[in-house]
């Protein structure tokens, strides 16, 4: 990361910092699950990319996945599944128009950590409750944010950050 200045070094950790966070519910009532959100990255310069948001992570604590592919929905779900195992943050290389079934996981996860997917592993209806220390990173480049399908993606994200 040195090629990286101090400011955009600061405004990544600040980003990473804001997803570590996990919510409980403020109402006692509620159900004790967790709260938090996936990141979208949106890279405005060529000068920085997805191993420079990987390094703000120990090695460790990361898993990087290369979406370049539109029908990979199986490599994306089993990227996620081994993250989400091992407690890991997905940080996800987008260059492509995410598929529609992606999306669909993108849109469960953003409203209840957790998503189902029909006809995968065995089952013809599998669920997976994201692990409180996994968080989905999206890497995308500006120019190809503008030419995503989906109309709202962005807003499957909570911390989003142009880099």
């Amino acid at each position: 990361m040195s090629k990286l200045n101090e400011e955009v070094k600061k405004e990544l950790a600040s980003f990473i910092n804001s997803l570590d966070v996990v919510l409980t519910p403020s109402d006692l009532r509620a159900p004790k699950d967790l709260f938090f959100d996936s990141g979208l990255v949106v890279f405005e310069d060529s000068l920085v990319g997805v191993d420079e948001v990987a390094d703000c992570l120990a090695e460790e604590k990361r898993k990087v996945f290369l979406l370049d592919n539109e029908y990979d929905d199986y490599g994306f779900l089993k990227a996620l599944i081994e993250a989400n195992e091992k407690g890991q943050w997905l940080i996800v290389d987008c260059k492509i128009d995410p598929s529609p079934q992606m999306i669909s996981i993108l849109k469960q996860v953003s409203d209840r950590n957790s998503f189902t997917v029909p006809n995968f592993n065995n089952q013809e209806l599998f669920s997976l409750k994201i692990n409180s220390n996994t968080r989905i990173i999206f890497c995308i480049e500006s120019k190809l944010l503008e030419k995503i399908t989906y109309p709202s993606f962005v807003n499957l994200f909570g911390p989003v950050i142009r880099i």
